[in-house]
């Protein structure tokens, strides 16, 4: 049974993007960009599991749930359509067999952006079948933050957000990032360590780039 307790933590409280969204509902894990990602495939994926994702979509999370030995199965963005998200075709996917569920927004490669409103319906039918759903905002801060899963942390246990420093904060040789769940799936997650841990310079710089409103305002509106 997990739990939305009341906490803080020393950067995500303090920002202005994440204040009005984390009020004091949900805890972070600062750790390089690419492994809470690698972490929740290793807290949930075992032999023959299930996970369901886009196509096309960034290339590297489907070779991680198959290195854990899960299954990645697609929901397929039709060309013909011109690549359109059409939420009610990927919500007929979503069945009893999954244990994850992994989309990208706005989605690598097509650059669209999905609905709050449609991410809402899949994390809330997810919650019923009892899957985790994680949003992958590496892209994020180009979109208005009213559309950011960030919005749904307080009401859904079930979900994972994922933000990064690597594209509009522009420092992506550092490879710094975080992700956004609530307390207790957060403890659980920081119990596993992969080489992919985000280093004290990383930490140190992105406590202090976060804090740059002006700059992000200026990448995000361009």
């Amino acid at each position: 049974d997990w739990s939305s307790d009341v906490c803080s933590s020393d950067l995500g409280v303090a920002t202005k993007y994440l204040n009005n969204y984390l009020a004091w509902y949900s805890f972070l894990s600062i750790m390089k960009e690419i492994n809470n990602i690698k972490i929740l495939n290793k807290l949930f994926i075992e032999n023959g599991d299930k996970v369901l994702g886009l196509s096309p979509q960034f290339p590297e999370y489907g070779a991680d749930v198959f290195m854990c030995g899960g299954i990645f199965n697609t929901y397929k963005l039709n060309p013909k359509n011109n690549y359109k998200f059409i939420v009610d075709g990927f919500l007929d996917l979503i069945n009893d067999d999954l244990k994850l569920i992994y989309i990208d927004n706005p989605n690598n490669p097509t650059g669209q952006i999905i609905n709050l409103d449609d991410i809402k319906k899949i994390v809330d039918l997810a919650y019923t079948k009892n899957i985790v759903v994680l949003i992958d905002e590496a892209y994020g801060d180009y979109m208005n933050p009213k559309n950011s899963a960030i919005n749904l942390i307080y009401k859904y246990e079930n979900l994972v957000v994922s933000k990064t420093f690597s594209k509009a904060y522009g420092l992506a040789g550092l490879r710094g990032g975080y992700s956004i769940q609530n307390k207790n799936l957060t403890n659980i997650m920081n119990n596993v360590h992969t080489p992919y841990e985000m280093g004290s310079i990383t930490r140190y710089i992105s406590t202090k780039v976060i804090f740059d409103y002006e700059f992000l305002d200026r990448k995000s509106t361009r």
